[in-house]
């Protein structure tokens, strides 16, 4: 077995720390995004605006987050994955925590809809491009329990959402998917290059 080259990935060691920040974006945008139907009910009736009116909030946020796929591709390639991340969950992270102070639901689209699904779209496709940096072998492991991230958010955030919407309502709610969110930053900072 000869010696490794600076070039081949390790398959293991830190990169296991990164499989594990990667699989939490993966819990984390995903669970946020794709549970948070549960508002819809609590904004619908808070801002009493038509189900349609309402519904955009959730269908701009779908639609950006994968939209912004390029644009985190762009800034990767520009500044690296580990600044990327740490843009898109602080960018997710203020636009979860400006929702919680809207007017009404057009302020939604923005700060909910555009701003905090940018900042999820960043994060999202960077957690699984860091993986064959650290992994060649071990790759299909790696990148199974990465995207198993996505399950456990769901099941999580479900939950998680409903028990903060009882408890605190809608603002409250935004404002603890907010401070969730803010752990984006800190697997950004996990994200360290090789």
């Amino acid at each position: 077995m000869g010696r490794l080259k600076e070039s081949d990935p390790p398959d293991g060691g830190w990169g296991w720390v990164i499989v594990f920040s990667a699989f939490t974006i993966q819990m984390i945008v995903n669970g946020s995004q794709l549970t948070t139907g549960l508002l819809y009910v609590s904004l619908k009736n808070y801002f009493n605006e038509s189900a349609t009116t309402t519904a955009w909030v959730l269908s701009l946020s779908t639609a950006l987050m994968q939209m912004s796929g390029p644009l985190g591709t762009y800034i990767a390639n520009k500044f690296g994955i580990r600044p990327t991340v740490i843009i898109g969950g602080a960018v997710s992270t203020a636009g979860f925590l400006l929702s919680s102070f809207a007017p009404n639901v057009y302020y939604l689209y923005f700060t909910h809809g555009i701003v905090a699904s940018i900042g999820h779209g960043l994060c999202f496709g960077q957690s699984l491009a860091i993986l064959p940096y650290y992994f060649e072998k071990r790759f299909p492991i790696a990148s199974s329990l990465t995207s198993s991230g996505t399950c456990v958010g769901l099941i999580v955030y479900s939950l998680l959402y409903q028990v903060f919407l009882e408890i605190y309502g809608w603002k409250g709610t935004y404002l603890l998917v907010s401070a969730l969110n803010a752990h984006l930053i800190l697997c950004g900072v996990l994200f360290r290059p090789i």
